[in-house]
């Protein structure tokens, strides 16, 4: 014979560090600033902002380079004129960010 059921199951979803870890993992990640994700992915300041200017200096003086973002991933690219693009990709996504981020990039 089943013992008699439990009316509270001591289950609690906020003491679950596991479920805890999950929400997080679920959630959009804050937008950061261009620095920032250039920063994270080049891992310094310097070499960071120097990207930047760069980016800024081709979209200013070369009308077949753009910089497209999506979530915090850049997406640098440039037109070849013969039916191709060159793409170069920096990010601070998570990988399933990322993959949302390369969604975006598509619908272009």
């Amino acid at each position: 014979m089943l013992p008699p059921p439990q009316k509270k199951s001591g289950f609690s979803a906020e003491k679950q560090p596991a479920l805890e870890q999950m929400k997080k993992q679920r959630t959009a990640a804050a937008p950061m600033d261009v620095i920032a994700i250039l920063e994270q992915s080049q891992g310094s300041r310097e070499q960071a902002i120097r990207t930047y200017n760069g980016f800024a200096d081709l979209v200013n003086t070369d009308k077949d380079f753009r910089v497209m973002r999506a979530n915090n991933t850049l997406f640098a690219y440039n037109n070849n004129r013969d039916g191709s693009v060159d793409i170069a990709m920096e990010t601070a996504d998570n990988p399933r960010d990322l993959i949302d981020s390369i969604k975006q990039l598509q619908r272009l």
